[in-house]
């Protein structure tokens, strides 16, 4: 039965009768000898010459005809897998090609979104298959290179090698990975220096699109020609920056005749933000199921899930981002109430709303998918020197404080495509897409929990994390300041050397609460001013530090029932935006001392002298008006 179906080998070919086509009769054992070079893999049992009995050949063929038939088998099951996923790809290609974007909601609207996807489950599930495939792969290989030490800072062909396929991947699987690209370009205390050079070109180096669907898409939202409207903008005209939603190019305008900067979205983008921003829901209330089960078994404290919360908070907001008319409203609010509060240390451009066209027609220039702002000649500011990133440090985390305690408005968006630095050698905001706002109460009790973390003093930091919603007010307070006491000490987050706050009047803070984690993170520069060598070695004691402090304060979340309100999602990726540009100046920068001096003040003018004596301890003179 083995040999009925096999082909004969060659030299048994030769051996064939002419007339009759009959094969002579030949010891097994010689046949086996013949088969033994074309099949040494797939019948190893057979690729051997043998002597052994009879009986015993019929079992080891048997047991070959079993292992090719499992290899067949195996085979079969890979071709077949292969074949649906290349049609469930072609399916999904054809029905995304097919669809419009009017049944999606043009503001954020969970049902509504999840209601659209859900006719289209063939389109979602080869997206999830696209971020799986992509990602699983490239995670696994880098976490064995990381764990056999391949990727340690004595490879730096490998590290080079790694950072340039991950842009790779973040850019194929496109806005919202790129948008994490983003986020993490800008932390030299958490990645390689060499990744960070990759990431950051994900800022305004990403593969643009064809000049002529740019055209198209300006001449629908607008109207009229575009040619007829800014000078320069034609087939032959080039993007001098791309990123994850649009590229923009520099043209002139007509009339008024004054160069600008046109924002272009990209084809499609409703349907892919939409899209992925349904699959992270999905994984988000899969999360909180877990946490659940995880819950119910003791696991984890019983608490409010939260997950499910923060997509939503940032999809809401990285929905926002696809309508360039509430990004110029964005703009204009800035300009009209942030500048004159930094008594115009920064700079952010004008809106033009409307233009003549060569005919004298007006027409809409800023519309939901193109935005056109004043040009702005300047350089970002994480590609500045570090001397100019120190310079400016201290107005940067001024200019967001002055957000997010005064105007209770922030730009949450402020990666380093977004800040420049213009030939005056002022701070320039861009990119207004990403804004949220803070509740006046919010904004006071962020005011007193930044005094109180500087000062060390956790049983007022309780109370502001109860009254900002991060604890429940029935959480056991004796408990949680024990552990979280243990974690202060450890960390050593408090304040060992004064500040010169340069207030009126005002008391030094205690000397007992400066540790190391803020020793010479003034933000600015030094006489002492750190080596390169002193530099790295900070950045490696900041990224050990980190990890230590978040595996203690890990376990206390798991603890007790912490959770985190909707709009903090958003505050902190604007801290570590922040934080993380001022570390390429100086590797030894923490927020939280930069922050400080402002915070005071601000605490100054809500709490009064009085209050605030006695949240600093006492210490040093008694605060006046």
């Amino acid at each position: 039965i083995f040999f009925r179906d096999v082909i004969p080998p060659p030299s048994l070919l030769s051996t064939l009768n002419g007339n009759n086509n009959t094969m002579p009769l030949m010891p097994l054992s010689s046949v086996l000898r013949e088969y033994r070079s074309p099949l040494p893999r797939l019948w190893p049992a057979v690729s051997k010459p043998t002597s052994q009995s009879p009986t015993a050949t019929c079992h080891a063929l048997r047991r070959s005809s079993r292992t090719g038939s499992r290899a067949l088998r195996a085979a079969g099951v890979a071709a077949a897998l292969a074949g649906s996923c290349w049609y469930l790809d072609r399916t999904a290609e054809a029905a995304m090609q097919g669809i419009r974007d009017d049944g999606l909601p043009l503001k954020y609207d969970a049902k509504a979104i999840e209601s659209f996807w859900s006719e289209h489950p063939v389109i979602v599930a080869r997206r999830a298959w696209q971020v799986l495939t992509a990602v699983a792969p490239f995670a696994c290989r880098t976490t064995l290179q990381y764990h056999w030490g391949t990727l340690s800072k004595e490879h730096p062909e490998a590290q080079a090698a790694a950072a340039i396929e991950l842009r790779q991947l973040l850019t194929r699987l496109g806005p919202t990975a790129i948008k994490f690209g983003q986020a993490m370009s800008i932390r030299p205390d958490l990645l390689p220096s060499v990744v960070i050079y990759e990431l950051q070109k994900l800022c305004d180096q990403v593969p643009g699109y064809a000049t002529a669907d740019a055209l198209r898409i300006i001449g629908d939202e607008m109207g009229c020609d575009p040619t007829r409207v800014f000078e320069g903008l034609d087939r032959e005209a080039q993007p001098i920056a791309a990123a994850s939603l649009g590229q923009v190019y520099k043209v002139k305008l007509r009339s008024p005749n004054v160069t600008v900067a046109v924002k272009v979205q990209r084809p499609d983008m409703v349907r892919a933000v939409s899209l992925d921003l349904h699959l992270l829901r999905r994984y988000a209330q899969c999360v909180e199921a877990v946490k659940g089960v995880a819950t119910w078994a003791g696991v984890m404290a019983q608490r409010k899930q939260f997950d499910l919360q923060l997509v939503e908070t940032f999809a809401a907001a990285s929905y926002s981002e696809l309508d360039y008319v509430n990004e110029g409203r964005n703009q204009e609010r800035f300009s009209a109430e942030l500048v004159p509060a930094m008594k115009g240390a920064v700079r952010v451009p004008r809106v033009f709303w409307k233009a003549s066209s060569t005919e004298g027609t007006e027409c809409q220039c800023t519309t939901r998918k193109v935005l056109v702002t004043e040009w702005i000649e300047g350089q970002q500011l994480a590609k500045c020197s570090p001397q100019t990133i120190n310079r400016l440090v201290p107005t940067g985390v001024a200019c967001f404080l002055s957000q997010l305690l005064d105007l209770g408005f922030f730009h949450s968006d402020p990666h380093p495509g977004n800040i420049l630095v213009d030939s005056d050698g002022r701070l320039c905001l861009i990119d207004f897409g990403l804004c949220a706002e803070v509740s006046a109460p919010d904004t006071q009790t962020m005011t007193s929990a930044l005094v109180h973390l500087m000062h060390a003093d956790l049983p007022a930091l309780l109370d502001d994390a109860v009254a900002l919603g991060f604890l429940p007010d029935s959480v056991d307070r004796r408990a949680l300041l024990s552990d979280l006491s243990r974690i202060f000490e450890e960390s050593r987050l408090a304040v060992e050397n004064p500040l010169d706050l340069g207030l009126p009047a005002a008391p030094a803070p205690s000397p007992r609460f400066w540790g190391r984690w803020f020793r010479g993170a003034s933000g600015t520069p030094s006489a002492n001013e750190p080596t390169e060598a002193s530099g790295y070695r900070a950045t490696q004691r900041r990224r050990k530090q980190f990890k230590a402090v978040s595996r203690d304060l890990n376990s206390v979340f798991l603890e007790y029932p912490f959770q985190v309100p909707d709009y903090f999602a958003l505050v902190t990726r604007a801290l570590i935006v922040l934080e993380g540009i001022a570390v390429v100046g100086d590797p030894a920068f923490d927020i939280f001392r930069a922050a400080y001096p402002f915070a005071l003040k601000k605490a100054l003018t809500l709490f009064g002298p009085e209050v605030m004596y006695k949240v600093t301890g006492g210490s040093g003179r008694k605060l006046s008006g």
